[in-house]
């Protein structure tokens, strides 16, 4: 999920994103959409995640561009 919000990293358009990962990064898989990860726009499923798996001293933020959630066959 590409999200403009650290650094704004990724400030184009979801077509845009599509475009750079293509040419600059031979990516040849379909890219969901840009999402907010943070904050009262954050997009549903990484609220759910961020409450699932809290962080460090039950923090729910994503603290910079990277972060891996892991999810069994089960959905947990």
């Amino acid at each position: 999920f590409p999200c403009n919000q650290f650094g704004k990293q990724d400030p184009g358009s979801n077509d845009e994103i599509m475009e750079f990962c293509q040419v600059n990064y031979g990516v040849s898989f379909p890219m969901f959409a840009k999402v907010d990860v943070n904050g009262a726009t954050a997009d549903p499923l990484f609220q759910h995640l961020k409450k699932q798996a809290p962080g460090a001293l039950g923090s729910q933020g994503i603290k910079w561009n990277f972060t891996k959630f892991l999810i069994d066959t089960e959905g947990e």
